[in-house]
């Protein structure tokens, strides 16, 4: 008998090696979040693009939406 009680002879679990396929359902979730996901950050770039363009530190000393 060995350490703990564990044999040579016994076997170990070992998971298998390929994960259950996802149903049509959640991939089509997924490729959906992952496409608004995608336009999400090309609007925010195309905002901070444009602002880029036309706010430089001389025009713009401060982001600001407006007076107090």
């Amino acid at each position: 008998m060995s350490l703990f009680g564990l044999g040579r002879n016994q076997r170990t679990f070992r998971p298998k090696k390929s994960a259950p396929s996802r149903s049509k359902g959640a991939q089509l979730r997924q490729l959906i979040d992952a496409t608004l996901a995608v336009d999400f950050f090309n609007q925010v770039n195309l905002l901070y693009c444009t602002l880029t363009e036309f706010c430089t530190a001389k025009s713009c000393p401060t982001m600001t939406a407006g007076p107090k």
